[in-house]
């Protein structure tokens, strides 16, 4: 197995240098990889919950809540693949990162409308869970203290990350959906390719800052700063000259 995961990696970085993932599988007609940074950051927050609750119950709590994780963003950038498939437009690949995903289109969009619409598909689609998880733990736990009962505790906490994720996501800079909402703005006034380069810039700028802090602060959330500035740097890498040789539009989404 371990074996298998490091040629699928070979092989993907032999296509994409500089990638830095790896081959997970397919959704929706979609390849899903995993960038390094989202499976170690996995692999960190695994090993803090396990150190909380050792033992069977602690690797149970750890294994769940990583998977929890791992389905809140990848429900996100489902969010952007249905909304793009909405308007005809195919995702062949999603790369996951530590706070959301790029993903390529079959084509660019037509309009500023679609491009706004598949933008906002995935915070509205972390909001929309947020809001539902929500609702019911109000409705079917809303009698129950929710200090002691762990049911609500665990929905609210699910809630509350995918409203986080989700504003996130609105952060001006590249990989983040606000990142493409700014270079919409741009797009107006510059030339696309400047467009693109100032929200990686400003992405690049705020994974160091961060990075910074978590040094400071929570050294468990360093592979966060690393997982952004990787995202940032590939949307910058899709700005330039595109390859012959890749059918892929270079308007991913995050």
């Amino acid at each position: 197995m371990a074996r298998r995961f490091v040629n699928d990696f070979k092989a993907n970085h032999a296509g994409n240098p500089g990638s830095l993932s790896l081959k997970f599988g397919t959704f929706f007609g979609c390849r899903l990889d995993i960038h390094v940074s989202f499976a170690l950051q996995l692999a960190v927050t695994w090993l803090v919950y396990f150190h909380q609750i050792s033992g069977f119950p602690g690797f149970i709590r750890s294994t769940s809540l990583v998977l929890i994780q791992f389905a809140c963003i990848l429900l996100h950038e489902v969010g952007h693949v249905l909304v793009a498939r909405g308007f005809g437009i195919k995702t062949g690949e999603t790369t996951l990162y530590c706070m959301g995903g790029v993903s390529k289109l079959s084509r660019l969009p037509t309009t500023r409308w679609q491009q706004l619409t598949i933008a906002m598909g995935g915070p509205l689609a972390s909001f929309l869970i947020a809001m539902v998880l929500f609702l019911v733990a109000k409705v079917t736990f809303g009698q129950n203290n929710p200090v002691s009962d762990t049911r609500i505790q665990l929905l609210m906490s699910l809630a509350s990350a995918n409203m986080l994720l989700g504003m996130h996501n609105l952060v001006p800079g590249f990989p983040f959906d606000g990142g493409r909402l700014l270079q919409m703005v741009l797009a107006t006034r510059l030339r696309n390719t400047r467009a693109i380069q100032i929200p990686s810039w400003i992405g690049q700028g705020l994974s160091i800052i961060f990075g910074l802090s978590a040094l400071v602060y929570n050294p468990a959330l360093i592979m966060n700063a690393f997982g952004i500035f990787a995202g940032a740097r590939q949307q910058a890498a899709l700005s330039g000259p595109a390859k012959p040789d890749v059918a892929m539009a270079p308007w991913p989404i995050s």
